[in-house]
């Protein structure tokens, strides 16, 4: 038994030392036990104690273990002077915690061990520190000399449930990600996921297409993408990377932020200049679903990401496996070629990136996006309108020719033309204006719901 306190926590872990006929030596952890330390500011020999008093009632209670077995290692001599009985001025609550510790085990069986060899002194420092959004220091990997590759839990006899140590688990998972990111490869297992079909707002269930297709993934390979995130968000945020003219999946970007960019700053103004302003909505079609590795990780590269980041991203996206599963039934796994599945940490961020430069490809209008709705649009005096429809016409071939490069498709019958202005202006528009997308004529509506608000004359 190996107990240590500080001032963040208190634990206790249990081995169990066995040996064969042959003289074999065999050890594997029973059970830990971590307590945060309490509000109240305790001495920490006091903490110890009592953490050996209850560690060793909890031992009794379900382990049939000779107490002339039982062996106990503390690296705070202080402890270990008070157990040996060496001064006769203790404290009450020490004189009763020492006595229950000496009811099972006798001070001749308590010994020092120094801190680096303490497995519960590791859990004490790291507490509060797991899991991390960071990699852990290299002094606390260095210092984690037990053996953490046995079993984490134990369980005992046939109708007990096993005891969990929760920062041993939280310990062994930051030590997981860290190697993930060092080996530079997302482990096979982490990339296994189970979609489920969640209906859209008012959708069909029965409907392929009005469901989303929720990816359910493995814990821990969110951790690691966790820390993957804020470390590439850092860098991205550092190096001014990513467009500003895209509003979703952003810190301080939203629907309001897309909102007072197109009809505060753009229409309100154009107003003010006594212009007319045509709005282009459309929608991409399974942009998720679309996104092309092997061009996402150029456009990764194109940002200046290092070589070592980019073999990760390889790893991450590529093999990855999904099923289906519908009530009870499940289908087959089947391999992902394209897209990156709903659900990843690591998603919008790359969606994000693959999209980033879209925006820049209309050549005469401004286009500002929110995930995959955007909002293409243009100011013209009224004389001028049906020509500013004819120049959003042709950046939308643009945008058209940019989705059959990267693989997403733009809908046509989700595309929506608005002119607004003010009443006087659109009064004076004769004609009624329309744009045309993938052969597809688009006479401008009354009405149209666009991310945050409703648009309408």
């Amino acid at each position: 038994m190996f107990a240590d306190a500080s001032e963040k926590a208190y634990c206790g872990i249990v081995y169990l030392r066995s040996l064969d006929t042959a003289g074999g030596v065999y050890t594997s952890l029973v059970m830990a036990k971590t307590r945060v330390a309490p509000i109240k500011k305790v001495t920490l020999p006091r903490l110890e104690l009592s953490l050996g008093s209850q560690l060793r009632k909890h031992l009794q209670g379900i382990l049939a273990i000779p107490t002339n077995n039982l062996y106990a290692f503390a690296d705070s001599t202080i402890v270990l002077y008070r157990i040996y009985g060496r001064s006769q001025h203790f404290k009450t609550f020490e004189i009763n915690r020492i006595g229950e510790i000496e009811e099972n085990i006798p001070p001749e069986k308590w010994a020092r061990v120094i801190s680096e060899e303490n497995p519960a002194d590791v859990v004490t420092q790291l507490m509060g520190q797991v899991p991390t959004a960071r990699l852990l220091p290299s002094f606390a990997n260095e210092r984690v000399s037990v053996d953490y590759t046995g079993p984490l839990t134990l369980k005992i006899g046939t109708t007990r449930r096993p005891t969990y140590c929760k920062a041993y688990v939280a310990i062994f998972v930051c030590l997981a990600a860290e190697s993930c990111h060092i080996e530079l490869v997302f482990p096979s297992p982490w990339k296994e996921s189970e979609i489920v079909p969640i209906p859209k707002d008012g959708g069909d269930p029965d409907v392929a297409n009005e469901n989303r297709p929720v990816s359910l993934l493995p814990a821990l390979s969110k951790i690691c993408e966790r820390v993957a995130l804020n470390q590439f968000t850092e860098y991205a945020t550092r190096r001014n990377c990513l467009s500003g003219h895209q509003s979703g999946n952003k810190k301080r970007r939203s629907t309001e932020t897309l909102n007072i960019l197109t009809s505060d700053l753009a229409v309100l103004e154009a107003m003010d200049r006594k212009q007319v302003t045509a709005l282009v909505l459309s929608d991409l079609s399974k942009a998720f679903d679309s996104i092309n590795h092997t061009s996402l990780l150029k456009k990764l590269r194109a940002m200046g990401t290092s070589k070592e980041a980019i073999e990760w991203f390889r790893s991450y996206l590529t093999g990855r496996r999904q099923s289906v599963r519908i009530g009870c039934e499940t289908s087959k796994p089947r391999l992902v070629s394209y897209g990156v599945p709903q659900g990843l940490i690591l998603g919008p961020a790359l969606f994000n990136i693959y999209f980033n430069d879209l925006p820049s490809v209309p050549k005469v209008g401004s286009l500002e996006c929110y995930v995959d709705d955007s909002q293409l649009f243009l100011s013209s005096a009224v004389r001028d309108a049906a020509l500013a429809a004819d120049q959003l016409t042709e950046d939308l071939r643009n945008i058209v020719a940019w989705c059959c490069k990267n693989s997403p498709l733009i809908n046509p019958d989700k595309t929506k033309l608005l002119v607004l202005g003010t009443p006087q202006m659109l009064t004076k528009i004769l004609d009624d204006l329309s744009i045309t997308l993938l052969s597809k004529e688009i006479t401008s509506s009354k009405s149209a719901k666009k991310p945050g608000s409703y648009n309408g004359l």
